[in-house]
């Protein structure tokens, strides 16, 4: 059962093409994990151990959050999924192309492998 409001989504949607959706979750993929990530190293690395646990849980949700958020802005002409598995369910239960499932895949594994090597760069020094 479609929702009132989904047939005048689709007339206004206009048409992506490959490179946009590719880049589009890319990039989000890559903000989210870059500020997720960093923000749990700057946790393990930075944080004095006088401050309470509780303190330091909160930092990371925080930093989550915001991560997904920035991430989800960045992709916000696109679907803005962010999560392979997400991706490939869709896919099986054919509410995406095989092609789209692809892109989006292939970018989001990409994003996230980058952001890893920016945080491994950024922190590779430090030991606690």
């Amino acid at each position: 059962m479609a929702l009132w409001y989904e047939k005048y989504i689709r007339k206004i949607r206009c048409k992506q093409n490959v490179y946009k959706k590719f880049w589009s979750e890319f990039l989000g993929m890559f903000a989210f994990v870059f500020i997720a990530d960093g923000t749990v190293a700057t946790a393990i690395f930075y944080t004095p151990e006088s401050i309470e646990e509780l303190s330091e849980i909160m930092y990371i949700n925080v930093g989550i959050a915001f991560g997904y958020t920035i991430g989800l802005y960045i992709c916000s002409e696109n679907v803005g999924y962010l999560n392979a598995a997400l991706t490939l369910v869709f896919g099986i239960l054919g509410k995406m192309k095989l092609k789209d499932v692809i892109t989006y895949v292939l970018a989001q594994i990409l994003g996230a492998f980058l952001a890893e090597a920016f945080i491994y760069g950024l922190y590779e020094g430090k030991n606690s």
